[in-house]
C-alpha cells in the first residue's frame, strides 16, 4: 500500500475562519478562497484529501451580514453572497472594480490531463481553478482522505465539499 509521510496532523483551518449556517460550514482560507461544505448530519472533514493537503493558512479578517435569505461574507478583496435555503454560493463581487461574477464554472479555463497514454484525438478536460470571469469552483467531494500516518481511504460521509477561487 502507498504510504504518504509528509502529512502532519496540524492542517485544520483556524476556528476563527469558520462560519456555520444551517447544514453548511464555510471556511475562509484566504481573502479570496472559500471552502463550502454541506452535510445534513453536520459532519465535516478536517483531514487532508488527494487535492487539498493543508487548510491551516493565515488569519482572514472578514465581516458577515445576514438577511432572511442570504449571508454576505466580506473580506478586504471580495464579497461572497451565499443563499441560506439552497446552501450555495451565488455570486462574488470584487471590491477593487465592483464587478460581480456568478459562482459557477461557465467560463472555466479547464485543467490539464495527467497523462495522455492511450489517448487518441480530443480529450475532455476537467474544470480547473482559473476562470475568465474571475471565479472558479473546484469540487473536492469525491477525493480520498489522506491520513497523517499515510493511510488512504474513502470518505465516511456524503459531504459536498466545494472550493470557490475568487481571484478576479
Amino acid at each position: 500500500m502507498l504510504k504518504l509521510k509528509s502529512i502532519t496532523n496540524d492542517i485544520k483551518a483556524l476556528d476563527s475562519s469558520i462560519i456555520f449556517v444551517n447544514d453548511t460550514r464555510i471556511t475562509l482560507l484566504t481573502n479570496s478562497l472559500f471552502r463550502i461544505e454541506t452535510n445534513k448530519e453536520k459532519v465535516f472533514e478536517d483531514r487532508a484529501t488527494q487535492s487539498i493537503i493543508n487548510r491551516k493558512l493565515d488569519v482572514v479578517e472578514y465581516k458577515v451580514k445576514a438577511t432572511t435569505k442570504y449571508l454576505f461574507i466580506e473580506t478586504n478583496k471580495v464579497i461572497l453572497k451565499f443563499d441560506k435555503k439552497s446552501q450555495k454560493a451565488l455570486t462574488v463581487t470584487f471590491k477593487d472594480n465592483n464587478v460581480t461574477s456568478k459562482v459557477n464554472n461557465k467560463n472555466n479555463l479547464k485543467s490539464t490531463k495527467r497523462t495522455l497514454d492511450q489517448s487518441f484525438g480530443k480529450e475532455r478536460l476537467d474544470n480547473g481553478i482559473m476562470s475568465l470571469d474571475g471565479v472558479a469552483v473546484y469540487d473536492d467531494s469525491n477525493s480520498l482522505i489522506l491520513e497523517a500516518n499515510g493511510d488512504i481511504h474513502a470518505r465516511e460521509t456524503l459531504t459536498k465539499d466545494i472550493y470557490v477561487f475568487a481571484y478576479g
